[in-house]
C-alpha cells in the first residue's frame, strides 16, 4: 500500500473513528484501525462487536492495499507531524509515515482479523435529523446499575417515539421518522458515535444492528437483545394535570427542596392547584415548601 494525503485530512479521519478504538481489549485488533486504500480514496474503520465507525477521504493512491495499525500509535504520530502532504507506505511488516522532514515506522497487524464491515453503500437510510437531540432528552431516564434488567441501559426507538426508563422514571419524545421496526440500543453506544456523525444523519437497521450515515462517515451499533417492557401500561389513563413554569424557577425550587430531602434518595411531593405548583420535601432535620 502506498498513498499521499494531506496531514489535516488524515488527522480528521482518525478523530472520526477513534471513539470506536478500544482502550482495553482481550483481542489486539480491537485496539487498532484498519486502513484501506483503493480508487484514490482512503477508508479508516475501527470497532468491535458493539460499535463500528468508518470514514473515508479522497487521496492519491499509488498502490492499493489493506492493513491494520495501532490506533493510538497512528493518532499520536499523525498529530505530531507538520501540516502538509504526507506519505503512507507499507514495507514487509511496518507502515512508514513520512514527509519532507520526518520518517516514522509502525508495526502492522493482520487486517483480516477485523470485524466484518457492513456494506453501507447499498443500505436504505432514512433521514432522522434531530435524532441525537431527542436521544439527549430521554437519556437521563436510563441506568447501568441494574444488571438484571438490561433494558434500563437502553433507549427504545419505537415507531413513533423514543423511550427510556430505569423503573422509577420514564421519558418519552415523539418522532416522525419512518422506521420499519422498533429497536433498543445502549445509550452509551449512541453517545460514542454522536460527535463523529454530527446531527444530520440517516438511519436504518438490519435486525441485529442500527446503522447511521453522515456524508462519508458511517456507524453501526449493536441492538440490545432483550424484550422492552410494555411502557404504555405505565402511562396513567386519567386526565393529566398540567402546570407551566419557567425552567430556571423550577430548577431553583427543586435544588432548594433537595437540601431538605432525605440524602439517600431525593424525593419531593408536587401538588398542582389553580395557578400554583407546590413542592414539598422533608427529612428528620429539615423541611422545605415552596
Amino acid at each position: 500500500m502506498h498513498l499521499i494525503i494531506d496531514n489535516d485530512k488524515l488527522k480528521a479521519l482518525i478523530q472520526k473513528v477513534a471513539p470506536a478504538v478500544a482502550t482495553k481489549a482481550t483481542l489486539s485488533h480491537f485496539l487498532c484501525i484498519k486502513l484501506e486504500a483503493a480508487d484514490n480514496r482512503i477508508t479508516l474503520t475501527a470497532g468491535d462487536d458493539s460499535v463500528i465507525l468508518q470514514s473515508s477521504e479522497a487521496c492519491e493512491v499509488k498502490e492499493p492495499g489493506i492493513i491494520g495499525i495501532s490506533g493510538r500509535a497512528l493518532q499520536d504520530t499523525v498529530t505530531n507531524f507538520l501540516a502538509g502532504p504526507m506519505s503512507l507506505k507499507t514495507t514487509e511488516t511496518r507502515l512508514q509515515l513520512s514527509n519532507k522532514k520526518a520518517v516514522v515506522h509502525i508495526n502492522m497487524v493482520a487486517a483480516d482479523n477485523f470485524i466484518p464491515t457492513p456494506t453501507y453503500q447499498i443500505m436504505p437510510f432514512v433521514s432522522v435529523e434531530g435524532f441525537f437531540d431527542a436521544i439527549d432528552r430521554v437519556r437521563f431516564a436510563t441506568s447501568t446499575e441494574d444488571e438484571s434488567r438490561v433494558f434500563t441501559s437502553g433507549i427504545h426507538i419505537d415507531k413513533n417515539c423514543l423511550v427510556a426508563t430505569d423503573g422509577r422514571r420514564l421519558s418519552m419524545v415523539a418522532h416522525a421518522y419512518k422506521l420499519e421496526a422498533a429497536v433498543t440500543v445502549r445509550a452509551d453506544l449512541l453517545s460514542k458515535i454522536h460527535k463523529p456523525l454530527g446531527d444530520k444523519v440517516g438511519m436504518t437497521t438490519d435486525g441485529s444492528r442500527l446503522h447511521f450515515k453522515a456524508g462519508a462517515t458511517y456507524a453501526s451499533v449493536a441492538l440490545l437483545g432483550v424484550k422492552y417492557p410494555n411502557y404504555v401500561a405505565l402511562i396513567p389513563n386519567t386526565p393529566y394535570k398540567e402546570a407551566k413554569i419557567g425552567f430556571v424557577d423550577l430548577k431553583a425550587a427543586l435544588n432548594l427542596s433537595m437540601v431538605a430531602a432525605e440524602q439517600k434518595e431525593f424525593g419531593a411531593d408536587l401538588e398542582i392547584d389553580a395557578g400554583k405548583l407546590s413542592i414539598h420535601s422533608q427529612s428528620e432535620g429539615a423541611e422545605a415548601k415552596q
